[in-house]
């Protein structure tokens, strides 16, 4: 069991013991506790490790799982020497699995490079894009609430690293709300790479606000929708959202005052 704990984020095991030998349970608690990992079902057999019942397991990432054909997790909780198996109002369905652990697999560590990757990469398009964009920045008739131009490079370097992460704990998710998640998320992306070409490139600063508000609205449903698959990817959002309003309330008045 120990070899498959670094691979996977839970761990469904299916272990044959006697309730009767507390060794045996401490060495499970035990293997447990090194791997770090939540025990989602574990299923007790009785002493020929033959199952008792078959039944689907209810967590989201199984059923999901299940629903989407890819595997069956078999789970019957049941004393050893009882007479029924323990309750489950879940469909049942035959067992599939050969071996006792059943693995939800993650997208890990490269995953994770890649979108890193693809936001300063979207950042890099538009630096290259754009040319002197300090100078034009500099050039413009602003408020006296505009920041000043030194900070805007700090900020995005942040803020995009913060979009690739929640990007990334959107895309590991294993719920059928990723997707529409992450296309979400790849649309404000999209969206984000358009914006300083236009502003700073073209020149065109009424096309950039058009361009920022579909920004703005695609963030907020992407924000939203983050919250139902993973509440740290909308929280890692949130900054963004607000430096993009604050972006867009001042390529309004940019716009408006040259």
């Amino acid at each position: 069991m120990d070899e498959h704990a670094d691979t996977f984020d839970v761990l469904h095991l299916h272990f044959g013991f006697d309730t009767q030998d507390p060794a045996a349970l401490s060495e499970l608690l035990a293997a447990l506790r090194r791997n770090g990992k939540p025990l989602v079902r574990l299923r007790l057999m009785s002493s020929d490790k033959e199952p008792r019942s078959s039944r689907l397991c209810p967590c989201a990432c199984c059923r999901t799982a299940a629903e989407r054909g890819r595997y069956r997790v078999p789970v019957g909780l049941r004393r050893a020497g009882s007479g029924a198996p323990s309750e489950d109002r879940s469909e049942q369905m035959p067992s599939t699995h050969a071996t006792g652990v059943t693995p939800v697999r993650r997208k890990g560590w490269p995953t994770l490079v890649v979108l890193l990757v693809l936001c300063y990469g979207v950042a890099a398009v538009g630096a290259i894009a754009t040319g002197d964009a300090s100078s034009t920045y500099a050039a413009l008739d602003r408020p006296v609430w505009a920041p000043p131009g030194w900070l805007f490079g700090p900020v995005w370097t942040v803020l995009y690293g913060m979009i690739a992460v929640a990007g990334w704990l959107v895309a590991r998710a294993p719920v059928p709300a990723r997707r529409p998640t992450f296309a979400a998320w790849g649309v404000q992306l999209l969206l984000n790479a358009l914006w300083t070409p236009l502003f700073f490139g073209a020149g065109k600063y009424g096309l950039a606000f058009v361009d920022i508000c579909l920004l703005l609205a695609a963030l907020g449903a992407t924000v939203l929708l983050a919250a139902r698959v993973d509440r740290r990817a909308s929280w890692l959002l949130t900054p963004y959202l607000a430096w993009v309003s604050y972006a867009a309330a001042l390529n309004l008045t940019l716009w408006l005052t040259n």
